[in-house]
């Protein structure tokens, strides 16, 4: 890969020095660019961008050397370039404006070569370490500032995730609440079918049985022993019929009872916690610190703190005394 030569841009109006500085310039290998005066300066950097400018103070008439080097530090792609300055003046003041102005260095004229050249290639080296690492700069801002692009991105995914899992969670919790109330009133109406229907059929197979033993013992005439053997399937039958209702009304009782039960469970507040939530309450209720909480479960100590107070937000108390009590009341469900 070939190596570009750096260019250096000469601002100055006598023509001896314009040639000489050419001459020596050209010399040491790198490429020249002239420019008569402030203006014409101006106006071929549009153009083209030099590494370094040597500018002298005093080119009338138009812009002096200082006005000119102001100007190109208020352009972003020219204020970085280094300035130095070629003078005739002596003096403090003037080297301090050219310092003001932007200037990196100034040489007084008439201008000794190695002097020259050991000022353009300090200022050349120092420019381009300078675009390195402004270039490092940049190059990692852009990568911190993409990065902090993909948390802020992955936060918002995570929080919209928490967000469908807390709505998924509540809409979960609505649902059994609806199971089980349709379980409840589901089980009681069968309950009191079961009672009503089935009973109302047994009591009318009893009755049929009496109006049949009744009816046979009115015509009964002497010792008949098929009769007696009716007679005696029939007890048999209103004794299975006995025991059938029996048996039914203690179904009927232990869905009622259950039905009873679980609406218990359902007036339970603890249920509307979820399973992660009860795991949480159960590890308190055993005296567990949240750091073992979080070792138990494999979580953070944050996660554990957030899920206290999510526990507490959904069971509207305030403290870990109030969530003892009604895990004490109602118990933990399953």
């Amino acid at each position: 890969m070939i190596q570009q030569k750096p260019i250096i841009l000469i601002v100055d109006d006598d023509p001896d020095n314009l040639e000489y500085l050419i001459t020596y310039l050209s010399q040491l290998n790198y490429e020249v660019s002239v420019a008569e005066n402030g203006a014409s300066a101006l106006e071929r950097i549009r153009h083209i961008l030099p590494d370094l400018i040597l500018m002298d103070v005093m080119m009338p008439p138009g812009i002096d050397g200082f006005e000119t080097c102001r100007q190109l530090k208020t352009i972003p792609e020219t204020a970085n370039i280094p300035v130095i300055f070629m003078t005739l003046l002596d003096g403090l003041v003037n080297i301090v404006r050219g310092f003001e102005v932007g200037g990196v260095d100034y040489l007084t004229k008439p201008i000794e070569e190695t002097e020259l050249s050991v000022r353009i290639q300090t200022h050349l080296t120092l420019h381009r370490l300078q675009q390195g690492l402004q270039n490092e700069v940049k190059k990692h801002t852009e990568a911190l500032q993409v990065e902090l692009n993909k948390r802020r991105l992955y936060e918002k995914e995570r929080d919209n995730l928490y967000r469908i899992i807390r709505q998924q969670s509540d809409q979960l919790q609505e649902i059994t609440r609806w199971l089980i109330e349709m379980q409840q009133e589901s089980r009681q109406g069968i309950s009191y079918a079961l009672h009503r229907q089935v009973g109302e059929k047994l009591l009318l197979a009893q009755a049929n049985l009496k109006m049949v033993n009744s009816l046979m013992l009115n015509r009964a005439s002497g010792y008949d022993p098929l009769q007696e053997k009716l007679f005696t399937h029939l007890e048999i039958i209103d004794m299975a019929l006995t025991q059938l209702q029996e048996h039914v009304q203690t179904i009927s009782r232990n869905l009622q009872i259950q039905a009873e039960q679980e609406g218990k469970t359902f007036a339970n507040p603890l249920l509307t916690l979820s399973a992660r939530e009860r795991e949480v309450v159960t590890l308190m209720a055993q005296g567990k610190t949240n750091a073992d909480i979080a070792l138990l479960l494999n979580i953070s100590i944050n996660s554990v703190g957030t899920y206290r107070r999510r526990i507490k937000q959904k069971l509207q108390i305030e403290d870990n005394a109030t969530l003892m009590q009604l895990v004490l009341q109602h118990g933990l469900p399953q």
